[in-house]
């Protein structure tokens, strides 16, 4: 799990401000708000993202924004020229209310962090655009500002959902529901 996150950087490396995770030899699964501009759908395609998978993030490498989806806060990265890896592969079930859900990210910028949680719960979350709703797993973990893109993984190391934001009350975070992720993906 830990060898399949990245962190997204600025492009001179020196702050994390999210995570993403390798879904793919070359491509890198994260949230949209993390290489978003602005709220327009297309506004982040083809645009030069940069990550690191060192613990220094001294060494910056660079990704292409492939696919944006703002309404499930989705994005998919092509890395050029990237390192070997493990990937991490969609579960094949949805996780229930009460299990286990794993994750690594960079909480406010720090390196890897390994963070475990339960889902808390399922629920229907109004999208940004008016007339879409989408599930999310509301998962009770301290998360932080920089896990935002990693990926919740479920006992066996399977993607089950991608963090998307947190509310107020303590240990609440909100990912992307699997059922999305399977939309999403090609």
């Amino acid at each position: 799990m830990l060898d399949s996150t990245v962190a997204l950087v600025e492009p001179e490396g020196a702050r994390i401000y999210c995570s993403g995770t390798w879904v793919s030899d070359s491509e890198i699964l994260t949230a949209s708000h993390c290489v978003a501009h602005d709220d327009h759908e297309e506004s982040a395609v083809g645009d030069d993202v940069y990550y690191s998978v060192d613990d220094d993030q001294k060494t910056p490498r660079l990704a292409t924004v492939t696919k944006f989806y703002h309404p499930f806060d989705l994005a998919l990265l092509q890395a050029k020229f990237p390192p070997s890896h493990p990937v991490a592969h969609l579960a094949r079930f949805a996780p229930d209310i009460g299990d286990q859900v794993e994750s690594a990210g960079h909480p406010a910028g720090m390196g890897w962090t390994y963070l475990v949680g339960r889902v808390a719960a399922v629920r229907v979350q109004e999208g940004s655009f008016e007339g879409t709703s989408y599930k999310v797993l509301q998962i009770d973990a301290s998360f932080w500002k920089g896990d935002s893109g990693s990926a919740a993984f479920n006992a066996d190391g399977d993607i089950v959902g991608v963090v998307q934001y947190l509310e107020r009350a303590p240990n609440s975070v909100f990912a992307c529901h699997l059922e999305h992720l399977r939309e999403f993906l090609p």
